[in-house]
């Protein structure tokens, strides 16, 4: 995964795992499923254990028409 100078300035400023999410997956405005499984890997491949009330950093990797990209953070 490609991760621009942008998204690094954002990530060390939020101590925070960075997480994929699929905005699909949304049950409410603060609460996305994340994983069937207890952990789940962060932008840097690291294993993030989930618990309960565990605040995260979500991303959603997007494609313009023309194949530009556009991630989406939250």
């Amino acid at each position: 995964m490609k991760i621009d100078y942008k998204l690094n300035e954002i990530l060390y400023k939020v101590n925070k795992p960075f997480l994929y999410v699929d905005y699909n997956e949304m049950m409410d405005y603060n609460t996305i499923l994340l994983s069937r499984e207890d952990f789940k890997k962060d932008a840097f491949g690291n294993e993030i254990k989930l618990y309960e009330g565990l605040e995260v950093v979500g991303y959603q990797e997007d494609e313009h028409m023309d194949g530009s990209r556009d991630e989406k953070v939250s």
